[in-house]
């Protein structure tokens, strides 16, 4: 980040109080395609998510796909749709620089971010899922709480 980038941003912080979560999310990379196939090789099951405004057939849909003998549907872990935000924990800036760190050998030069939150995610709904003996997961959550962003939010991790 360039000097007067860095300028810019402290004046906001000073006038308005910018949202230390949307500064830092901004600067989450994506996840690559690469890190994607090494996330599933921790975490091979099936994932889905059901968003959806109140009282719009969320929970009958839920119940129905829960239904399925090979499939692990739980209510409203709020990854994406209720603060604080799974990207909540790489937000801080300290563990944000820790994570983005181009010294360490680990991290092979990238930000590790989203890999953290991929796989922070994936484990909570895998463990649940394997405790129930099932092998596809997934994750029913309004989508109405943020105005709509959940789906974007998910998108970014």
């Amino acid at each position: 980040m360039n000097l007067i980038k860095r300028f810019k941003l402290a004046a906001r912080i000073l006038t308005k109080g910018a949202e230390p979560e949307k500064a830092r999310r901004e600067l989450i990379p994506p996840i690559s395609l690469e890190e994607v196939a090494e996330a599933r090789q921790f975490f091979p099951m099936g994932k889905f998510f059901i968003f959806g405004h109140a009282r719009s057939g969320t929970t009958l849909l839920t119940r129905l796909v829960r239904v399925h003998p090979d499939v692990h549907c739980n209510y409203q872990a709020h990854f994406f749709t209720r603060p604080p935000l799974l990207n909540s924990l790489v937000s801080d800036p300290d563990v944000g620089a820790w994570l983005a760190r181009r010294s360490n050998r680990w991290n092979r030069g990238r930000d590790l971010s989203p890999v953290v939150l991929r796989a922070v995610s994936d484990f909570i709904m895998e463990r649940d899922a394997r405790l129930a003996g099932k092998n596809i997961v997934g994750d029913k959550s309004p989508n109405s709480l943020l105005d709509g962003r959940a789906v974007q939010l998910l998108h970014d991790i």
